[in-house]
């Protein structure tokens, strides 16, 4: 090993053990888990937040925030993901989320498909270019659904979702995983418009999709009858030229392939 390799690799040691340092302290100072996950506090979230990007950028090494948790983590120990179409061997995959009712409130859905059903859905749409459907692939597991769907080619827009699994979430994967879609959906199929619509009453993911870019279009009173009672709702989107200044690279992140 030459003298110059010995002292880079030396060098990029001490940096990753000055972020560990500078991580392990701020981590002291932050919130646990449960108080994290109560926490309305957006304010004093993105406060740490931007304590933590001092950090990174102070020690030049890659890291990664994990804004459920208000922790910090080296981006190496990030769980990979992808996203890939909507095959058939995934319909059971989906079946089990359709009739999970602590994930289809957040899509406004009933909890209820026949498997033949969801079949039969897939096999009228596999042809239809006003959607893309895909899996979030995370090491080989299914981590949950992310969606383009009523896609109009001449006003160029569609209405985005996603679904993340239980046991993933908290995890930071519902962001990079929509920014994959947001990417895709602007890049890829050339959208002007993502639009969604969330429950008035989700702070978190409100808090989500507004950090992802997205502003609020307006408010639907009564839009969805879920519990017994109606529901208000919320309309937010972001547009092309607003999704494409505000990227950067994420070379940990794969694009999914095209349908």
């Amino acid at each position: 090993m030459t003298r110059q390799r010995a002292a880079e690799e030396k060098e990029q040691w001490n940096d990753t053990r000055n972020l560990r340092q500078k991580i392990n302290r701020h981590n002291e100072k932050v919130f646990d888990r449960e108080s994290a996950r109560g926490d309305k506090d957006w304010a004093k979230q993105d406060a740490a937040q931007d304590t933590f990007d001092k950090c990174q950028q102070s020690a030049n090494v890659n890291a990664y925030w994990e804004p459920n948790t208000l922790r910090c983590l080296d981006r190496r120990t990030e769980l990979p993901i992808r996203l890939r179409p909507l095959e058939r061997e995934d319909l059971r995959f989906v079946h089990q989320l359709d009739n999970n009712a602590s994930v289809m409130r957040y899509w406004f859905e009933e909890p209820y498909e026949a498997f033949v059903e969801l079949s039969d859905l897939y096999d009228k749409h596999i042809h239809d270019q006003s959607e893309r459907r895909f899996v979030i692939d995370c090491n080989g597991v299914n981590a949950g659904l992310v969606e383009l769907v009523e896609i109009d080619h001449i006003h160029r827009r569609a209405e985005f979702q996603i679904i993340i699994t239980p046991e993933f979430q908290g995890k930071g994967l519902a962001s990079r995983a929509a920014k994959l879609a947001m990417d895709y959906g602007f890049t890829v199929l050339n959208l002007y418009k993502l639009y969604l619509i969330v429950d008035k009453e989700n702070d978190k993911a409100v808090h989500i999709y507004k950090k992802l870019g997205f502003i609020v279009e307006g408010e639907l009173i009564h839009e969805f009858f879920i519990n017994g009672q109606y529901r208000d709702a919320i309309r937010m989107c972001i547009f092309q030229q607003q999704f494409l200044a505000q990227k950067t690279p994420e070379k940990t992140l794969l694009k999914p392939t095209a349908q």
